[in-house]
């Protein structure tokens, strides 16, 4: 509940920052089958101001973690109207696994209009994957 007070908080003030997007997970998926991993209730949540971005979530090991870095974006794909496909890049720190550690996920980006889902793969613990809800400001 504090994470969404203070992503409520913060909005305003990067109102007026350009690029902001708000995002949220609900879940992960482990490719490596493993029983005690938490999949189940994650819940990143995501803002982002011009690509700089935050983030917090629950991690696979149920330990409160923090995400910091920049969102590399290749060129929107469009089909039509205002549906784009594109891939991304986030690279930067997380702090929750036992220290500050680099971290980097490939995406995917599917969308129309603000709204967007980002299906992201990262490669830990024989792979996880997770897609994230997205709107744009």
């Amino acid at each position: 509940m504090k994470t969404i007070v203070l992503v409520l908080l913060l909005l305003p003030c990067c109102a007026f920052a350009g690029d902001v997007v708000v995002g949220y997970a609900p879940f992960c998926y482990h490719f490596s089958g493993a029983e005690d991993m938490n999949e189940r209730n994650n819940h990143a949540f995501l803002l982002s101001v011009n690509q700089w971005f935050g983030m917090t979530f629950r991690n696979s090991h149920y330990n409160r973690s923090y995400s910091v870095g920049y969102e590399f974006m290749t060129p929107k794909i469009r089909f039509g109207g205002d549906v784009f496909l594109r891939g991304t890049l986030p690279a930067g720190l997380v702090y929750g696994y036992g220290g500050i550690k680099p971290a980097a996920a490939g995406v995917v980006e599917v969308g129309r209009g603000r709204g967007s889902v980002k299906m992201m793969f990262i490669p830990v613990d024989g792979g996880v994957a997770s897609a994230m809800f997205c709107w744009r400001f």
